[in-house]
């Protein structure tokens, strides 16, 4: 759990900083294939399987416009093709 808060922390600093807008990153559990069962006391991390995800982001109190799911694409793709995440 840690590890996945952390990189949810990373990733909202990185966009930060990119785009200089703040966006809530939800840190995400995906296991593929396998069934699991809702944790107690785990509400700041989601762990679901794929089936579930689409359900989760569907009932999410934040949405993202459009022009905002486009400027997180734009900068993320870019960082991804740079030597910046060396």
């Amino acid at each position: 759990m840690k590890q996945v808060k952390a990189s949810a922390k990373w990733l909202e600093e990185l966009l930060r900083e990119s785009t200089g807008r703040s966006f809530e990153v939800r840190p995400t559990i995906v296991f593929p294939e396998w069934f699991v069962e809702r944790m107690q006391g785990a509400k700041d991390v989601w762990l679901l399987n794929p089936k579930a995800l689409p359900v989760f982001i569907k009932n999410e109190r934040t949405v993202l416009s459009d022009p905002d799911v486009h400027l997180v694409t734009f900068h993320l793709s870019r960082y991804i093709r740079s030597d910046l995440r060396k």
